[in-house]
């Protein structure tokens, strides 16, 4: 039901361009979620990009 349901919402923070020298094409990302206005879970997010 959707009067059950509570607000969902995700903070982020990272860098893009992350690496040494010519290897800089990774980004990593810090994200905190919450749920009902309450803290739900953190984790962290590494990527890559898909041009060099």
């Amino acid at each position: 039901m959707m009067s059950e349901s509570r607000p969902y919402q995700e903070f982020t923070a990272g860098l893009s361009n992350f690496g040494f020298g010519k290897i800089n094409f990774f980004r990593i990302d810090y994200v905190r979620s919450y749920n009902g206005g309450a803290f739900a879970k953190d984790g962290i997010m590494i990527g890559v990009k898909k041009s060099f």
